[in-house]
């Protein structure tokens, strides 16, 4: 009769033998706690996903749309002051963007062209700016606006008499009928130079600068792509883009703008007048170094351009007057 295993009593139990193809349970001595040994896979673990597009974000920003990774769980004095930082923050770029723009010609758009953006201010940003700075001063300067004073008061520049400030402006009649007869907007063009014509000389320009001042940075706006249109129809073989040319247009309108400041500081018809000549010298240079043309070709398109503009800019500013007139 065969015998039973013997038992061997040692304070320890045999390992089992692991089925064929299983891998053996931890020993005491191998066995190591979870924690150590791997990290268990959760929500914080895997990178977070952009609530925009959906994509896996592991930095600040989403690599598929770009939209930063931020909480707007916050404090409200946090995203108040967020904003505000975001929206009248100007770094050391304005600075290198500026030094380019207005000591070599042309050279800051073509780095942006090129692809090199990061280490500079945005056009439309610095154009919004300087175009910001050029009409606050301007509304707050004493001599700033539109003058509708004599003739003699305005060459003179002395300020007119207390007379002339209460005299009311004069407005014939036969003009008034035949703008009401054209019926639109000469009824209200008549309608507005009606008002006028009952109010002080003093009072006219205030209101007409008023208007003048709200509807001025519009349509220097709106040339901004005229001008980037200019440019396409002269330089059409230069093969770039129409918003390409747009940069160099909001480049150029920026770099009026502060040649415009002192001008508008010193209320000074002379300096307004030397800015603008200075601008559209460096208006001539950019557009040389952006497109490459020798000088007697970039010569005769800035005469093109420039004369077009001009026509643009008269009519843009003449607007800007009626529409001020018909709002009274």
């Amino acid at each position: 009769m065969p015998q039973p295993p013997r038992v061997v009593d040692d304070g320890e139990t045999p390992p089992r033998a692991a089925p064929e193809g299983t891998q053996p349970p931890p020993t005491r001595e191998s066995a190591t706690p979870l924690s150590e040994s791997a990290t268990p896979l959760t929500s914080e673990s895997a990178p977070p996903t952009c609530p925009n597009c959906g994509a896996p974000v592991p930095d600040r920003f989403c690599g598929r749309c770009g939209q930063e990774r931020r909480s707007l769980r916050v404090a409200f004095r946090h995203v108040v002051g967020e904003t505000l930082a975001e929206s009248l923050s100007f770094d050391s770029r304005i600075a290198r963007t500026l030094g380019a723009l207005v000591l070599r010609p042309g050279e800051a758009t073509r780095a942006y062209l090129a692809g090199k953006r990061a280490s500079q201010t945005s056009p439309v940003k610095l154009y919004l700016a300087l175009s910001f700075l050029y009409f606050f001063i301007g509304a707050v300067a004493p001599s700033g606006g539109i003058d509708v004073r004599s003739g003699d008061a305005q060459d003179g520049g002395e300020a007119a008499s207390a007379s002339e400030r209460s005299a009311p402006v004069t407005v014939p009649d036969e003009g008034l009928g035949e703008l009401r007869g054209m019926g639109g907007i000469g009824a209200r063009l008549a309608h507005g130079l009606e008002a006028l014509s009952k109010l002080p000389q003093e009072e006219v320009r205030r209101k007409v600068n008023a208007g003048f001042a709200e509807n001025a940075p519009k349509a220097m706006f709106f040339l901004v792509p005229v001008l980037a249109l200019l440019l396409r129809a002269f330089y059409r073989r230069s093969k770039l883009y129409l918003a390409e040319h747009g940069i160099l247009a909001l480049h150029m309108h920026a770099v009026a703008f502060l040649f415009l400041i002192p001008g508008a500081v010193a209320g000074s018809s002379g300096a307004r007048t030397v800015g603008m000549v200075a601008a559209g010298l460096h208006g001539t240079a950019a557009m040389h170094r952006v497109y490459g043309y020798g000088w007697p070709g970039t010569l005769a398109r800035t005469a093109g351009v420039g004369l077009l503009y001009l026509v643009a800019l008269g009519v843009a500013f003449a607007v800007v007057v009626l529409v001020a007139i018909m709002s009274l």
